[in-house]
């Protein structure tokens, strides 16, 4: 008799330790899961930031093109120069992250 209350005690002590690491997966996969979340709204930010600064920096060279005081000039070279490069380290900072737009769908990220 007390071997077979030994064997349903080792059935049940393996069924639990079957529930515990499926209980452990699914927190690890929750993890991923909200990680992912994480680094898709990082992505986004990266694009808007991105676009962002490609457009600053189409509207600081239309304003270049139209400047109407000669004394400004260094001020639009400047900014032209700022903007230019914000861009290009929006862009690294993409390529570094593995971020890049589909081109069919502009609104969504795709993380590699």
């Amino acid at each position: 008799m007390n071997l077979g209350v030994y064997n349903r005690s080792k059935l049940h002590t393996r069924k639990n330790k079957t529930i515990v690491r499926l209980l452990k997966r699914l927190i690890e996969k929750g993890k991923d899961f909200s990680t992912l979340n994480n680094e898709k709204d990082e992505a986004r930010e990266l694009i808007e930031n991105l676009k962002n600064a490609k457009m600053d920096w189409i509207n600081a060279n239309q304003r270049f093109e139209y400047i109407g005081d000669q004394g400004i000039v260094d001020y639009y070279t400047y900014n032209i120069k700022a903007c230019q490069v914000r861009y290009e380290y929006y862009i690294k900072l993409a390529k570094e992250k593995g971020v890049r737009m589909d081109l069919l769908d502009e609104r969504e990220a795709i993380i590699n």
